[in-house]
C-alpha cells in the first residue's frame, strides 16, 4: 500500500534539472508517490494537487501525525484515537489550499507551460485557461 518501491523517471530528472538550472517557477503534479522530492526536486517547488504520502493528519481535527507513527500504526494494527489518513485528496473532496495560491501566483507570469502524464481531467481540467495570452502551450493538449 505504501510508496517506494519505485524510482523516480527521466522526466522527474529533467525537472530537477530544470530546477537546478533556474528554470523551472513550479511544479504542480496530479500524482501522490513523491518521486519528484526522491529525484531531488524541494518540496517548496511541488504542489501536490492530489495530496502525498509525506504527511498525515487525524480526519476531522486535521493534527499532523507523523508519517513514521502512521507507517508504525498501519503495519502494526495501533489505533491512534481517530482515524488518521495520508495527507492525499480522495475523490470528492477539496483540493489543497495551496494547489489554488500557487496557481494564482505562477500562472500570472507564466511564459511557458510543459504538461507531461496526465489527459488534463479534474480538477486540472481549467488550467490551461489560467495562462497569460502571453504564454506558450503544446497544441497537442489544447
Amino acid at each position: 500500500m505504501w510508496p517506494g518501491q519505485y524510482e523516480p523517471t527521466p522526466a522527474h530528472r529533467f525537472l530537477q534539472k530544470l530546477h537546478e538550472h533556474r528554470k523551472l517557477k513550479r511544479c504542480f503534479t496530479q500524482n501522490i508517490d513523491s518521486l519528484e522530492a526522491a529525484a531531488g526536486l524541494p518540496k517548496e517547488m511541488v504542489v501536490a494537487a492530489h495530496g502525498n504520502f509525506d504527511e498525515a493528519h487525524v480526519v476531522g481535527t486535521g493534527a499532523r501525525v507523523d508519517v513514521t507513527e502512521l507507517k508504525r500504526a498501519i503495519f502494526e494494527g495501533d489505533r491512534e484515537g481517530g482515524l488518521v489518513k495520508p495527507a492525499i485528496t480522495f475523490f470528492g473532496e477539496e483540493l489543497p489550499a495551496r494547489f489554488g495560491e500557487c496557481v494564482c501566483t505562477d500562472f500570472a507570469h507564466c511564459r511557458l507551460l510543459l504538461i507531461f502524464g496526465t489527459s488534463l481531467q479534474r480538477p486540472t481540467q481549467r488550467l490551461t485557461q489560467r495562462l497569460p495570452p502571453t504564454s506558450s502551450l503544446s497544441a497537442s493538449v489544447q
